[in-house]
């Protein structure tokens, strides 16, 4: 758990790290797709960047016996917004649920009063973040998605109903664009998350849904984001890594047991995999954690 948590550090994060503050940096000079870019890349920066301290932190303790509660499971699995926020940060969203959520009332005062608790939470998760009216839009946001998804699911299963043709084919559709569609709302409120003030928020989102340019898609080389080309190759298979064990752990629920329980020579060739590619990303260096500013 430690070894997979200081890769997905050092290896991944803090290679997207440069990629998120060469657009972010310069957003009055990008292009939407540009900046669509930087925000996919900033989501799955801050994600490795979280989880692979909370990781570090799991794999601490169990070698002194102690066993902490998860706090990711990988969030970009899932199929709605209120499935994401119960997959992201799981502690302090406990803790709001806890604490905030039900001596408001939670659900039980009614549907108006759950939504209005449920954006109260989320907002207040936002000031919790830091005292500035980006953190406050990027939590009532989540929220007000949430709210959205309360209101449209009867809508979407009427649909679903009604849809003559329905199999394996259908339901992995219907997976895949759930899925879809919450990241793509997920980035749609990371922007002002990210965003130094809210003015760069707002320009950000209007170069991105009005300044798309698709031209740029064919002349924008991702090997010039700022890495270089080996190291661009690098964190591309290193996501493809993440991508497998996030898998292993979504079917599982235990990629790291899955993995102890292998062969000797598989289990320490993924020792060694991950070993020779944080000793190879030295020379990128470590940014302080994200969330060391919280």
């Amino acid at each position: 758990r430690m070894l997979f948590g200081y890769f997905m550090k050092l290896v991944i994060s803090s290679r997207l790290a440069i990629v998120t503050d060469l657009i972010y940096g310069n957003y009055g000079e990008c292009t939407g797709y540009q900046l669509l870019l930087g925000t996919i890349a900033y989501a799955f920066q801050i994600y490795c960047d979280f989880s692979s301290y909370s990781a570090i932190a799991i794999g601490a303790a169990e070698i002194l016996g102690i066993t902490l509660t998860e706090n990711f499971r990988q969030p970009f699995f899932a199929v709605s917004c209120q499935d994401l926020w119960k997959r992201w940060h799981i502690s302090l969203n406990a803790w709001f649920r806890d604490y905030l959520y039900f001596p408001l009332g939670g659900s039980r005062k009614g549907t108006i009063r759950k939504y209005f608790n449920t954006l109260v939470i989320f907002t207040a998760s936002g000031l919790w973040h830091g005292a500035a009216w980006t953190y406050v839009v990027w939590g009532l946001l989540s929220g007000i998605f949430q709210v959205m998804g309360y209101i449209l699911k009867p809508v979407r299963l009427a649909a679903a109903e009604r849809i003559p043709f329905k199999g394996n084919f259908y339901e992995k559709f219907s997976h895949s664009l759930s899925v879809l569609v919450t990241f793509l709302l997920f980035l749609a409120s990371l922007v002002f998350f990210k965003s130094a003030s809210l003015d760069a928020a707002i320009e950000i989102e209007k170069r991105i849904f009005l300044a798309f340019d698709p031209k740029s898609v064919l002349t924008t080389s991702l090997f010039s984001l700022g890495l270089g080309t080996l190291n661009f190759v690098i964190l591309l298979f290193a996501l493809v890594i993440l991508f497998a064990y996030d898998l292993l752990n979504e079917r599982t629920g235990d990629a790291a047991g899955i993995i102890l329980q292998q062969t000797g020579g598989r289990r320490w060739a993924v020792y060694y995999l991950l070993t020779l590619l944080i000793i190879g990303s030295a020379n990128i260096g470590a940014s302080q954690f994200i969330y060391f500013n919280f």
